[in-house]
């Protein structure tokens, strides 16, 4: 069984998504909490950053459209985790989209960090040649290469970004990385790149650029708050 979900021609928007470190909390930046994470939770057990649910809703429902805003999650996970990652995003209200993961067999002659890249890079440019006509948010977290992946999407396709939100997981080096890619992006390209350190910061943005319907930021607030007690409990 299989879902077809058609979000209608008078929808010009859409949203690509990383999920480790963005919706899924898999501390990707340190080897042994994230095998702990793998062999020991399941998809009742694992934990979603903080109002991540409630604003790809928000996201999901656009703004005052009869239509629905199409969300595509991309990552460099096995295809073998795909039931997890469905089950997880069932559990936790988080809208159905398509899951496009990597093959499992790894090659011996490249990197992780490559075969990182390369996959989601490929995967994102399938999708914007699929829907030409529509413009994307692209979400992402700063643990890994998104900010790299995503500023070559917008030199490909110019236009066609509307903000990227990078959620910050990684140490303080990091930052200023980052910051010089936004720097680059807003100046050249116009495009914001935000580094949020939560969901509340994007969906406030989201929402002063009528993406979202500002109503569901309570929602949004609340959960978080929700979120936050919960993992509190799990790290004790």
């Amino acid at each position: 069984m299989g879902d077809i979900l058609l979000s209608g021609a008078d929808n010009d928007m859409g949203v690509i998504s990383d999920v480790d470190d963005t919706i899924l909390i898999s501390r990707a930046t340190n080897t042994y909490r994230k095998l702990r994470l793998m062999l020991f939770n399941n998809a009742h057990t694992r934990l979603p950053f903080e109002g991540v649910a409630a604003f790809y809703r928000a996201l999901h429902r656009g703004y005052h459209q009869e239509r629905f805003t199409p969300i595509f999650f991309v990552s460099s996970s096995s295809w073998k985790l795909y039931d997890l990652l469905a089950d997880f995003c069932h559990v936790q209200g988080i809208p159905k989209g398509p899951l496009l993961l990597r093959d499992s067999r790894l090659d011996r002659f490249k990197l992780m960090t490559s075969l990182h890249e390369g996959h989601k890079l490929s995967q994102v440019k399938t999708i914007m040649q699929m829907y030409p006509l529509k413009s994307f948010i692209l979400i992402g977290d700063s643990g890994q290469k998104d900010p790299e992946i995503y500023r070559e999407v917008v030199r490909r396709y110019p236009d066609r970004v509307k903000a990227i939100y990078i959620r910050d997981v990684s140490k303080p080096h990091r930052h200023e990385e980052i910051a010089a890619i936004a720097r680059e992006l807003k100046t050249l390209d116009g495009v914001e790149m935000l580094l949020v350190k939560n969901t509340v910061e994007a969906a406030e943005h989201a929402a002063s650029h009528c993406w979202i319907e500002p109503e569901a930021l309570p929602e949004i607030r609340g959960e978080q708050l929700k979120d936050q007690e919960a993992e509190n409990l799990l790290e004790v």
